[in-house]
C-alpha cells in the first residue's frame, strides 16, 4: 500500500468511474439506443405476425433512455470504488509516474478480466434475444464466468510474486512471466471450453444482433479507457505519503 491514503485512493476511483461511467453512457444513448429500438421494433413485428400480444413495457422508452446515463453513472461509481480498492491493495509508492504506470496496468487487467473475456463467451444480446424463462440461468452463468476470470488473474499475479522468491532463475521477469502467462492462457482456455454456452438460440436478425455486441464491446472499452486516463490523471496529485502528511502537518 506504500503509504496511499486510503481515502484520497477511493475519491480518484470514484470521480474516474464517475466520468468513465458518463463517457459509455452518453455513448450508449447515441450509438446503442437507436440499436435497441429496431430490435424492439422487430420483435414487436414478430409477434405480431406470430398472433402473439404485444408485450408490455415497465418503463417508457423515454424513462429508459434516461435511465442509460444514471445507470451507468451508479455503474462507474460502483467500480470506481473497487477499482480504487484494488489499486490501494498493490504494493507500491504513493504517487508520481509509478501511479499511473500501476493505474494503466490494472485498468487493464480489469479490462481484459471483466469486460473483454466474458464479452467473447457470453456476448451481450439486444432485446428479444433470449428465453425469459432462462433469464436466471442465463445470469448465473455469466456471474460464474465472472467470479472464475477473476479468480484465475489473482492467481496469475500470486504465481508471478511467488515464483520470485523461489531463486535466482526465477527472479527475471520473462521467465515467470513466460510460465504464468502459459499456466493462465490453459486456464482461460479450460473456461471456454468446459463452462456450457447460452443455451438460447438466437433468432434476431444476425447483422442486428452483430452490430449490438460491438457497440457493446466499444461501450466496455470506453469506460475502461476513461476509468484509467481519469484515475491515472487525478490519483499523482491527490494521492500523498501518509508520512509527508504527518511531516505537513507538524
Amino acid at each position: 500500500m506504500g503509504g496511499r491514503r486510503l481515502g484520497a485512493v477511493l475519491s480518484a476511483g470514484v470521480v474516474a468511474g464517475l466520468l468513465a461511467g458518463f463517457a459509455a453512457g452518453v455513448f450508449h444513448s447515441l450509438a446503442t439506443e437507436p440499436v435497441v429500438q429496431r430490435a424492439i421494433d422487430l420483435e414487436g413485428a414478430l409477434r405480431s405476425a406470430a398472433g402473439e400480444p404485444k408485450r408490455e413495457e415497465l418503463l417508457s422508452r423515454r424513462v429508459q433512455r434516461v435511465g442509460v446515463i444514471v445507470g451507468f453513472l451508479l455503474f462507474g461509481g460502483a467500480w470506481g470504488t473497487l477499482f480504487g480498492l484494488a489499486y490501494w491493495l498493490l504494493p507500491g509508492e504513493a504517487a508520481g509516474a509509478h501511479t499511473r504506470v500501476q493505474a494503466l496496468g490494472l485498468a487493464l487487467v480489469g479490462y481484459w478480466t471483466l469486460g473483454v473475456f466474458p464479452h467473447f463467451k457470453y456476448p451481450a444480446n439486444p432485446p428479444g434475444v433470449g428465453n425469459p424463462e432462462t433469464v436466471g440461468y442465463r445470469q448465473g452463468l455469466y456471474f460464474a464466468f465472472l467470479a472464475l476470470s477473476v479468480i484465475g488473474a489473482l492467481l496469475g499475479a500470486v504465481a508471478y510474486r511467488h515464483l520470485g522468491r523461489l531463486g535466482r532463475g526465477w527472479q527475471r521477469p520473462r521467465v515467470r512471466g513466460s510460465l504464468v502467462g502459459v499456466l493462465y492462457a490453459g486456464y482461460v482456455g479450460a473456461m471456454s471450453v468446459f463452462l456450457p454456452n447460452s443455451p438460447d438460440a438466437v433468432r434476431m436478425a444476425p447483422e442486428l444482433v452483430a452490430e449490438f455486441r460491438w457497440l457493446s464491446l466499444v461501450g466496455v472499452s470506453i469506460f475502461w479507457a476513461v476509468l484509467a486516463g481519469a484515475f491515472a490523471l487525478f490519483a499523482p496529485r491527490w494521492i500523498a505519503p501518509t508520512g509527508a502528511t504527518r511531516v505537513a502537518s507538524s
